[in-house]
């Protein structure tokens, strides 16, 4: 059955089958979105996603087979109109920031201008005068982190990233 040319089309990547049936319900209560296929590691969302052709894939960040880095390269690649979203609920997702442009390929981190650094990990400290700077600031967003930020969070690391290599953070598709 052909779907209505105005509904986004939607691919859900987990491999929990209950979070995807649960996400899907979500979803499709909004007469406008229609999840077209499913996969429970990230070799079938390829597949899917390049037999189904859907308009955003929703990824999990630690799929199997594939994870959601690989998985959305891939995806990008062979389905450049495809949007992704990737999804995590692990409890250390501050733990590093990985960098990528709108095509999901990786932009460096390093001043030596090598893509394939392009991983900023939790120990990396560069962001200490960032990290303090915010913490100056003494917002009250900041209580809701335990009163102040540090170098390993993620707003430090993106402000170093933004004032010590502009080309990559403006360049950025995803972190």
């Amino acid at each position: 059955m052909t779907q209505p040319p105005d509904r986004i089309r939607v691919l859900l990547a987990d491999r929990h089958a209950l979070f995807r049936e649960a996400m899907r319900a979500v979803l499709e209560s909004e007469a406008e979105i229609h999840v077209v296929a499913e996969a429970r590691d990230g070799l079938e969302a390829v597949s899917e996603a390049e037999r189904s052709l859907p308009h955003v894939a929703i990824l999990d960040v630690d799929l199997p087979m594939s994870d959601g880095a690989r998985t959305t390269a891939t995806i990008k690649a062979r389905v450049p109109e495809c949007q992704v979203l990737v999804l995590s609920a692990r409890e250390d997702y501050r733990s590093l920031i990985e960098v990528l442009d709108a095509g999901a390929r990786p932009l460096t981190v390093s001043n030596s201008g090598d893509d394939r650094r392009n991983v900023i990990v939790w120990m990396d400290h560069r962001a200490m005068t960032e990290a303090r700077e915010v913490n100056e600031t003494q917002d009250e967003v900041l209580r809701y982190v335990g009163g102040s930020i540090s170098p390993e969070m993620e707003i430090p690391k993106l402000l170093w990233l933004k004032r010590h290599l502009p080309s990559t953070y403006r360049s950025a598709g995803h972190f």
